[in-house]
């Protein structure tokens, strides 16, 4: 009988234990939502190696596209977290090493980048509030600089993959005017991204605007878009890699010696920035 018992209840334990199995398989298929935020300690510093490409072209509308110029920089930010206090960070970054290619019809040239303190305040997610720059040998603050504001905030709810969000920002134009910019973030999942646990969070943007030209030429008609890709390091609470790709698109109709002359102007931005330590 104890033999017989015995046999009776395999079954059962069978099944529990591919229960469980199933159970664990799911779990693993299907983590747990993440909650999403930076983490700002003062003090803390890290150095960031970046390359940034723009190409402009001209496409005049009875003639070829032609390239005006392309422009490469390469070199290191230092990122430093100033204080954290009242739900707001103020980060100075600084470009600590840089240098700056410019290929145009005249030929190439070269400079060094200048070393201007861009303090910034956030918030936890991401959000921005302000810009302030401090260029060296105690010059004024240049004020606010086109596209100041295309920053992209983190959701407050936790999130799992595949989870959207979006918003709607009002950024520094072109023209210096406000400019409205609409964005879609979307959660990818968890990775490993410069030896560091993180999240990968890809973006989409985009925008218009208006630019009023000088009589008797009509506004100039323009459009904004881009995607980024962002790893936020789980570990340190910061951008450990990031891509970003960006098109501005000008449409142009100057009256030249009395005629109307039609083009368009493309400016195409593509830029890396990967943690260095």
């Amino acid at each position: 009988m104890p033999k017989r018992r015995k046999l009776q209840t395999l079954p059962c334990w069978i099944s529990i234990a591919a229960s469980l199995i199933a159970t664990a398989g799911w779990a693993l298929a299907n983590p747990a939502p993440v909650t999403l935020r930076y983490q700002y300690k003062p003090g803390k510093t890290l150095q960031y190696a970046f390359t940034e490409v723009s190409t402009s072209t001209v496409k005049p509308s009875e003639r070829p596209e032609v390239t005006e110029y392309k422009q490469t920089s390469l070199g290191t930010d230092r990122k430093t977290v100033v204080s954290f206090e009242g739900g707001h960070a103020i980060i100075d970054e600084m470009t600590t090493k840089g240098n700056q290619e410019r290929t145009d019809a005249r030929g190439t040239s070269s400079q060094v980048i200048q070393a201007v303190t861009r303090r910034y305040t956030f918030t936890p997610l991401g959000k921005f509030v302000r810009v302030e720059r401090k260029p060296p040998g105690g010059q004024p603050d240049p004020g606010p600089q086109p596209l100041d504001g295309l920053t992209f905030s983190l959701p407050e709810k936790p999130v799992s993959e595949g989870t959207f969000w979006s918003e709607t920002l009002s950024i520094v134009g072109l023209d210096g005017k406000p400019m409205t910019v609409k964005a879609t973030s979307t959660y990818r999942g968890a990775r490993t991204r410069q030896s560091h646990p993180a999240d990968q969070v890809d973006v989409t943007f985009g925008g218009t605007f208006t630019i009023s030209g000088k009589l008797p030429n009509p506004p100039v008609e323009g459009s904004l878009s881009g995607k980024l890709t962002y790893y936020l390091a789980r570990d340190i609470g910061q951008e450990v890699e990031v891509t970003n790709e960006a098109t501005l698109v000008f449409k142009m109709s100057p009256t030249i010696q009395g005629k109307t002359q039609p083009f368009t102007r493309t400016i195409k931005m593509a830029s890396t920035k990967t943690l260095a330590k």
